[in-house]
């Protein structure tokens, strides 16, 4: 076997989860993300005309694909856009496939994906991509964020130390009192 064309293209985690889509589309899957394994062995035992093999690797990624940054894309319109902004910079195809599948919202993230960030560009330059990411692609508000935000402003205002002792036990001893 010759290879004709090695990496003649590559395919993003967005483009692949469309595709995943389209397939579960077009053999009128019905799993869900949040399928349970009583109703994956239900699933198993059935069969479907593209095979269940095919099925579940689908089901799978599309589920892998739901916990990735890949799943912050609302519509085709801010991939494509994304990918015009990238297209303007001096970036290998690479490292715009890394940025377009990672999605870099900090600088740390930006240089761990581009290789000599430090010589190639400056940093004010990827403070302008990382912006430029947010901007196009704003990071959906989660619930467990939130939820850990009030839990935190709730415990530093529902406690407040007012001293610390020592016993002769050597423990240490903190005494707090509670404001409504």
């Amino acid at each position: 076997m010759k290879i004709l064309a090695a990496r003649d293209s590559f395919l993003s985690n967005y483009e692949v989860e469309q595709q995943l889509q389209e397939l579960k589309k077009r053999y009128n899957w019905t799993f869900t993300l949040d399928d349970d394994k009583k109703t994956r062995d239900r699933h198993r035992k059935r069969f479907t005309a593209a095979g269940i093999n095919l099925e579940v690797v689908t089901r799978d990624t599309l589920a892998y694909f739901h916990k990735t940054p890949t799943n912050n894309y609302q519509d085709f319109d801010q991939f494509k856009s994304l990918m015009e902004y990238l297209n303007t910079l001096d970036l290998v195809k690479a490292e715009k496939l890394q940025i377009v599948n990672q999605l870099p919202r900090q600088l740390v993230q930006l240089y761990t994906v581009v290789d000599e960030y430090g010589e190639r560009f400056g940093e004010d330059q990827a403070q302008e991509i990382c912006d430029k990411i947010n901007e196009i692609v704003p990071e959906p508000e989660t619930e467990a964020v939130e939820e850990e935000e009030a839990e935190e402003a709730e415990d530093g205002e529902a406690m407040e130390v007012d001293a610390v002792e020592e016993d002769d036990s050597d423990e240490v001893v903190v005494v707090k009192e509670e404001t409504a």
